[in-house]
């Protein structure tokens, strides 16, 4: 539940992670046995055809995404100019960035959303076929958990810029591996910038962020 003055779209999956699936991911890693993360990469790629496989056990899809959380990832190409696009609500722009475990690129994502006319400047979002974590900048408004957050001694109201962790919302994971809502978050103090929020998230991801990258939001002159 968002308690400021909006909702940020749903277009993107950004609160219905499902819905990124259409958009951006076509293909979910094979699960077989362990969960080692550079296993899972074998053969597969966003644009290639393979036949249908069965679709992962909810317990299967929560063993996943821990495996990834928990893996050294980069960011190819982050020295080179980044590109927002057109999202699907007004004044919506997004940015896809891949993202490559153990040197091999994979389905998952992290998507920058900026809505420059929103209650929430924009979030940042880590992507397995679903939104699994997500930071929300979000200095004027908050957000309010759900009746489960007293199980991990986090407050039911949050205010300002939060992160909804993927340790307080994979409880929420579904039978079918829907993960429709993030309704867990707690506070994030000290980001002032765009790229100080990035490297935050990136390091609670375990995404390696150099120095010298390029992701920035977009100016007034490319939208």
């Amino acid at each position: 539940g968002r308690w400021s003055r909006g909702r940020l779209g749903r277009g993107l999956g950004l609160r219905r992670g499902v819905e990124h699936s259409a958009q951006h991911i076509v293909l979910t890693r094979p699960i077989t046995g362990a969960f080692p993360v550079h296993g899972l990469l074998s053969g597969w790629h966003d644009d290639c055809i393979v036949p249908k496989r069965p679709r992962m056990t909810r317990e299967e899809f929560i063993a996943y995404v821990d495996s990834v959380l928990l893996a050294q990832k980069s960011i190819p190409g982050i020295d080179e100019p980044t590109h927002f696009e057109l999202g699907t609500f007004r004044n919506e722009y997004v940015l896809k960035l891949p993202v490559e475990i153990n040197g091999v690129l994979g389905p998952e994502k992290i998507i920058v959303a900026y809505r420059p006319s929103a209650h929430i400047d924009y979030s940042i979002s880590l992507v397995c076929n679903v939104s699994v974590c997500r930071l929300d900048y979000d200095e004027a408004g908050g957000h309010t958990n759900s009746m489960l957050a007293s199980r991990f001694r986090i407050p039911l109201i949050v205010s300002g810029p939060h992160f909804h962790k993927w340790e307080y919302n994979k409880q929420f994971v579904e039978n079918d591996t829907k993960l429709l809502e993030l309704k867990n978050a707690v506070e994030v103090r000290g980001i002032r910038s765009f790229d100080s929020a990035l490297r935050w998230f990136c390091g609670e991801v375990n995404v390696h962020l150099p120095h010298n990258h390029s992701i920035a939001l977009p100016t007034d002159r490319l939208l």
